[in-house]
This record gives C-alpha cells, structure tokens and sequence, in this order.
C-alpha cells in the first residue's frame, strides 16, 4: 500500500470515535492509535496474543516484516499517546534491543509499549 500513496491521512470512526488515523507521507507510514477498544474486540476475535510469551512467539514474524520495510526503504511508525512508541523498517534505529530485535525495529519507549499491551489485555 506505501508504494501506491504517496501522501495523505485516513481516519477510522468507529462508534462515533476516532480508532486509528492513518497518515502517509513519501515511504512513511504513521499509525496513530487513538482508542483500543475496537483493538481489543479484533485481538480476542483474531487470538491475538498480548502476554509476553505469546509477543515474543511472534517475533520472528515482525522482524521478517522490518526487515522487507527496510531493504524497499519504507518506515512504520506506531504511535500511542501522541508519541511513536515503535519505528519498523528503514528509519529504525535500534541501540539496546538490537541484538534481539535486530536492526529493523526500534523501541522508543519500552514503558508505553507495555502499558498499551497491558491496556490491550483488558
């Protein structure tokens, strides 16, 4: 889809509520998630897992994912709370997780992205 859009934002309502904003800049994707519930309703629905153990199963799958962004020279970027908590692909700079994570996804705060997985559990 990055390669198609080349710039602007989507918004998602979902019950009169703002659930995700999408916004696309030139090999950018910012995901801006602005409410869980309708998260939550699709990760029981899909079995999703949000427990440490089940996270880390997937890991592999996500650092396949970064790792496809990176040599195409795309960028996600998931952002709670007005802040971007994760950076996949060619923008990552990963310091501390690299050897686990490798050096397409960067962390940029640890804290948040375990409150929203909390926060997801509910």
């Amino acid at each position: 889809m990055l390669a198609f859009i080349k710039r602007g934002r989507i918004s998602l309502d979902i019950g009169g509520r703002e659930f995700i904003s999408l916004e696309f800049m030139e090999k950018d994707l910012n995901l801006n998630l602005k409410n869980l519930r309708p998260l939550r309703f699709m990760r029981k629905f899909m079995r999703v897992p949000t427990e440490e153990k089940g996270v880390l199963s997937r890991l592999s799958e996500a650092k396949e994912l970064a790792k496809m962004l990176k040599s195409k020279g795309y960028t996600v970027s998931l952002i709670w709370e007005g802040e971007p908590i994760i950076i996949i692909g060619k923008k990552a700079r990963p310091i501390l997780a690299r050897v686990i994570l490798g050096d397409s996804i960067e962390v940029k705060d640890l804290r948040k992205v375990l409150d929203l997985l909390s926060r997801l559990r509910r």
